[in-house]
């Protein structure tokens, strides 16, 4: 099916980040590459995985709109007013693998924990825990589905 396969986030430093995570148990999928586009704009990407076939991708600033070779397009502003990263779940089979594995390779914390009981119906539910980066501006939930709760 449709699903996202990386997750993209903006630091200063992609090299920076990917040995943090990589030296404390990430798995490494491509390390710290520079991008350089037609344009001459150059950037540089790193990924580990998050899990199964998702990677974390980490992006520094470049002189591109977005990436090196995009091109501003003139059109309207096209803004909804979004300045922070609130809710990309994870649905996963172990969470507490996950979420330790995470934790771990990002430093970052535990913001919420929700259980069956509170998400769940007679037949299915889940369980999920919410990891937050330091200052909170990236909210990841990972799920893990129940039965009969």
């Amino acid at each position: 099916g449709l699903a996202v396969k990386a997750v993209g986030i903006t630091v200063e430093s992609a090299k920076e980040a990917y040995e943090q995570v990589t030296a404390n148990g990430g798995v490494g999928v491509l390390p710290p590459t520079e991008v350089v586009g037609a344009d001459g704009v150059k950037t540089t990407i790193a990924e580990f995985k998050m899990f199964d076939d998702v990677v974390l991708r980490f992006i520094e600033p470049c002189e591109a709109p977005f990436l090196p070779s995009y091109t501003k397009l003139d059109s309207p502003p096209l803004t909804y007013g979004l300045t922070r990263i609130d809710h990309i779940v994870s649905n996963v089979p172990k969470l507490l693998d996950q979420v330790n594995y995470m934790m771990r390779a990002t430093g970052w914390h535990e913001f919420a924990e929700f259980t069956a009981e509170d998400v769940g119906t007679v037949d299915s539910g889940l369980n999920s825990m919410v990891l937050a980066n330091n200052d909170e501006m990236i909210l990841l939930p990972v799920n893990e589905p129940t039965r009969r709760t």
